[in-house]
């Protein structure tokens, strides 16, 4: 009987977690956008769409598999890359991973057009 509560708290605590970050995120303003696309082996894979200057600067790459991916570095932060479709460069990238919301950063170099520190806000369903 306690084997039998160990292992169903064991797989319900393995079906919680990094899935619920899938889905799509908007800045305040709803111009710019990320997707969380898929989660594996604590990488997180995704999408990104970022508008400035009321359109006239576009970085959009979501044709792509994945424009940005990121490993996990503790509990809910993570660190990788972002692929600009803008000006094809490879951007170092935190992210971190709130209830409702993705707090993105460029680490080294900034983006183009995009400030430093973005926070993104997870759709509503």
């Amino acid at each position: 009987m306690v084997l039998r509560i160990f292992q169903i708290l064991f797989l319900f605590g393995s079906c919680t977690g990094q899935e619920e970050f899938t889905g799509k995120y908007y800045t305040y303003t709803k111009e710019s956008y990320i997707t969380v696309d898929d989660i594996n082996d604590n990488v997180i894979y995704g999408n990104h769409c970022f508008v400035s200057v009321n359109g006239e600067r576009i970085d959009c790459c979501v044709e792509e598999e994945s424009s940005f991916n990121v490993q996990k570095k503790g509990k809910t932060e993570y660190e990788g890359t972002l692929l600009s479709c803008y000006d094809d460069l490879e951007y170092a990238i935190m992210m971190v991973f709130e209830e409702e919301s993705i707090k993105l950063t460029f680490k080294e170099e900034n983006h183009p057009f995009m400030v430093k520190e973005i926070k993104f806000f997870k759709e509503k369903e």
